[in-house]
């Protein structure tokens, strides 16, 4: 995303959050899916994100503003801020699934890769963060609405107009979600070359772009940088306040990130100590925590989750377990 105009939007949402809106603010995301779609997700290391004009909410695509599609074209990713919630195992997951627990803190960088990156390589860097949504009433309350925003907008002085706060406006019934969203935003084409067309079960082939975490590029253009730049104080720092590690891309990641773990479980020995530290690899999805759905099987279906992810370097750590909800989907 240009300049800082991510800013500038959650600047303009807080404000314009209302108080029993402030529960959007817990910063967690979680991602729920089914369980084909999981494993994708793990295997391909990239999410997709959704044109929101297809979204769950038949109002967005009516509340878009811009007249001339070709001008903005936003694609989203949504999270929801509770990982173990019985609406959303039921909305999304009715046939099993799981819910991906990201560590998306604060901006970062994605590579959107390009549609025919397979054989040219080609993908755009876009720096973004997930942003809480702005739940509306009705189609005529977004005209308020959006005189309010404009308000707020001229009052932070931010250099970004209502048309970029539409892609986080969403009907107040879709409220439980709690919803945060990664937004790309295709504006003037500049992502055109990203997208990509899929098959729905009726026929209906509909756009998404597909999301990698990190500058992918420098996975092979440079050397991840040197564990030993960890004191052995910072990383018992780490482990007494419960703390995380993000290694930077590069050729070696695989070979540091395993050096790290063996001088954190050395240091644990030690010292006795009992924490943890997380480790992140950027280039690659940031998946904390991952909860199977409530299901007669979730526990073989956890098994296999967790083995899956120990095949993985960048995920081997990831936390896996079962839904706490006495949950069982029925056919009558």
């Amino acid at each position: 995303m240009a300049g800082n105009t991510w800013d500038n939007i959650w600047k303009v949402i807080k404000q314009e959050m209302k108080r029993e809106d402030k529960i959007n603010e817990k910063f967690r995301f979680y991602h729920y899916t089914s369980l084909e779609v999981l494993f994708s997700i793990l295997d391909g290391d990239s999410i997709w994100a959704a044109n929101v004009r297809f979204s769950n909410d038949a109002m967005e695509e009516r509340i878009l503003m811009s007249k001339d599609p070709h001008m903005r074209d936003d694609y989203i990713i949504c999270f929801c801020s509770e990982g173990d919630a019985l609406s959303q195992w039921r909305g999304y997951c009715h046939a099993g699934g799981a819910s991906i627990k990201f560590k998306l803190n604060g901006p970062k960088e994605y590579s959107i890769l390009h549609a025919d990156y397979e054989t040219t390589g080609k993908y755009e860097i876009y720096e973004n963060t997930p942003i809480p949504v702005l739940y509306t009433n009705t189609e005529a309350d977004t005209g308020m609405r959006k005189n309010e925003i404009q308000k707020t907008i001229q009052k932070q002085a931010a250099s970004i107009t209502f048309e970029d706060v539409v892609p986080y406006l969403k009907n107040e019934m879709f409220y439980e979600e709690k919803e945060s969203r990664l937004v790309f935003a295709n504006i003037k084409g500049n992502l055109s070359e990203c997208i990509r067309f899929r098959k729905l079960e009726n026929g209906v082939k509909v756009p998404y772009m597909i999301v990698k975490s990190g500058d992918i590029g420098k996975m092979n253009r440079r050397k991840t940088m040197d564990v030993n730049n960890y004191t052995n104080e910072e990383l018992l720092q780490k482990l007494d306040d419960q703390g995380e590690i993000w290694l930077e891309e590069g050729l070696n990641q695989e070979k540091k990130y395993f050096e790290l773990l063996t001088r954190i479980q050395k240091l644990k020995e030690e010292h006795s100590k009992k924490g943890n530290v997380d480790i992140y690899c950027k280039g690659h999805l940031p998946v904390q925590e991952i909860i199977v759905a409530p299901t007669y099987d979730r526990e073989r279906i956890a098994e296999q989750v967790e083995r899956f992810c120990k095949s993985k370097y960048w995920l081997s750590n990831v936390r896996v377990r079962q839904s706490k909800i006495p949950y069982i989907g029925s056919n009558n």
